[in-house]
């Protein structure tokens, strides 16, 4: 289960983004399983992320065996950028839509939401509005609002101005040019 840790404040430059939509939540990994058993795609051990290494790679770990409970609502965790991509082209053809990754300017505009502090609700990241572990790196912690010492369901805290969920905390994100 990947964390966010509490953003360091960064200075702020200009960007242009055109017009783009985004997926109110994460990836489940219910959404996830329907994609793996679609495509009949195997399940690469070796995840970083996991209940039972930190940054490094256990070799039984993947998005099927975290070493941490998950339901279906929770986030699709363990998956490569490639993953990311091949399931949007999935996605694309399933529903006819074009889908794809965020770059980082339009994920830093979707998660501020219109914001000038490092958060939407201001400049300190709390557990009442994020599930992102301690604020030391790397370790689970369940306090307040945030009840879940790994990933969190979808949607379990509120959404920002953009009515987007999870865009702080609860997993790594990937986006199409970079991560964050």
């Amino acid at each position: 289960a990947s964390r966010s840790a509490p953003l360091a404040r960064q200075r702020s430059h200009r960007v242009r983004i055109s017009r783009f939509a985004a997926g109110r939540f994460d990836v489940t990994r219910g959404q996830w399983a329907a994609f793996a058993s679609a495509t009949k795609r195997n399940s690469r051990p070796g995840c970083v992320w996991d209940g039972r290494t930190t940054m490094k790679p256990d070799p039984k770990g993947s998005w099927k065996n975290l070493g941490f409970p998950q339901t279906d609502d929770h986030p699709v965790v363990c998956v490569s950028w490639n993953d990311a991509q091949d399931y949007a082209r999935w996605l694309s053809r399933r529903t006819g839509h074009t889908y794809r990754l965020l770059t980082e300017a339009e994920w830093e505009y979707a998660a501020r939401a219109g914001a000038t502090t490092a958060y939407p609700w201001g400049n300190t990241a709390t557990h009442e509005r994020a599930n992102y572990g301690s604020d030391e790196c790397c370790s689970g912690l369940a306090t307040g609002r945030d009840k879940w010492v790994y990933t969190s369901p979808v949607g379990s805290f509120p959404p920002n101005a953009l009515g987007l969920y999870d865009m702080h905390g609860n997993v790594l994100q990937w986006v199409q040019d970079c991560f964050s």
